[in-house]
């Protein structure tokens, strides 16, 4: 028998083939997401607030960001009662690195439903922010 005469192997070796090569490549695609995942989460931290100043159905919010850091999401809750302001900034340092020695403050403006007439503005963790004229 010569290699011309040899039989093809059968379909369904084909179709083993692919579907191990499939797999191989799907939970490679799902360990790097979730190394990504880790990565994202651990260069997420929340913003240190102080104060506010109200600007009509508007909030002005004072963030200071150190090297390396941006404002990653702004968004506010609103309730009767209150008014939750959660502001998380992005770093691309390594953690322990010191990152505020070169702080930059800038006003993020949040868009309110309504003015905040009385309401209590609060970080996510409950801190009360200072109002300024």
């Amino acid at each position: 028998m010569t290699i011309e005469d040899t039989p093809p192997p059968p379909a369904s070796a084909d179709r083993v083939r692919v579907r191990r090569r499939t797999a191989a490549a799907i939970a490679a695609a799902v360990v790097t997401l979730g190394l990504l995942g880790a990565v994202l989460a651990a260069s997420l931290h929340p913003a240190h607030l102080e104060w506010y100043r109200a600007d009509g159905q508007a909030l002005e919010v004072e963030v200071c960001r150190g090297s390396g850091e941006a404002v990653a999401w702004s968004r506010v809750t609103e309730t009767g009662e209150q008014i939750v302001v959660d502001i998380e900034l992005f770093t691309t340092m390594p953690p322990g690195l010191p990152r505020n020695a070169m702080a930059t403050c800038d006003l993020v403006r949040l868009e309110l439903d309504a003015a905040v007439d009385g309401r209590t503005v609060v970080t996510p963790e409950g801190t009360a922010l200072r109002a300024l004229p």
